[in-house]
């Protein structure tokens, strides 16, 4: 990590799966290093980086759905036969 770039970094501080997470999580610290020891590049890729919209959850699945379906209804209809007189 040391020899990498702010730059390249900066581009694995997002995560998409278990192990990139603990990639970034080394990234987040090296460039919070540089930050501290004076670089300003890695300091505004921090900013930057905490600017940004969150990502949806790697994990998981939908329980309840956002539009439920309506209920369907069912109707029974009687007939009856009329005999003539």
């Amino acid at each position: 990590m040391e020899n990498c770039s702010n730059y390249e970094l900066y581009t694995k501080l997002t995560a998409t799966s278990f192990a990139s997470g603990l990639v970034s999580v080394a990234a987040r610290h090296e460039l919070e290093r540089r930050a501290d020891n004076g670089d300003g590049e890695a300091k505004m890729l921090l900013e930057l980086h905490k600017l940004q919209p969150a990502k949806k959850p790697l994990h998981g699945h939908v329980v309840h759905s956002i539009n439920p379906q309506p209920r369907k209804r069912k109707f029974i209809y009687t007939l009856r036969m009329k005999l003539g007189d």
